[in-house]
């Protein structure tokens, strides 16, 4: 997929898989995933969240052991929803990328609270 056009303005994308670079990146600076082109920059807020859920299990793990796993939820809750609120008023990249941090976090405590062996009824 390959996007074209003037940032600011809505691009124009097109199969074409050989102008494609391995990073995911066009030519034209756009990010292309199926039919959704974003600019590359966006691409920075998409990986904020998968690593702040990784290290967010590291707390997220002492805190369900010491305090079960209720704890972890509520924390989970209130790191998503601190998150959802920075990202609902971002005005600018970085703002919005601290949003994704945490609700990255919110999501590595959810993890940690979830029940990895679940009951199996017949």
């Amino acid at each position: 997929m390959i996007c074209y056009g003037p940032s600011g303005a809505q691009p124009v994308c097109l199969l074409d898989s050989a102008r494609v670079t391995v990073s995911g990146v066009a030519s034209s600076g756009m990010m292309c995933l199926e039919d959704v082109c974003l600019p590359s920059s966006l691409a920075h807020a998409d990986n904020a969240i998968l690593c702040a859920a990784s290290l967010a299990t590291l707390p997220a793990a002492w805190l369900t052991r010491q305090r079960g796993r209720k704890a972890s939820i509520v924390v989970a809750a209130l790191c998503y929803l601190l998150g959802v609120g920075l990202n609902a008023g971002a005005v600018n990249l970085a703002m919005l990328v601290v949003g994704r941090l945490w609700q990255g976090a919110g999501v590595g405590f959810s993890l940690q609270a979830s029940d990895p062996d679940p009951v199996h009824c017949p």
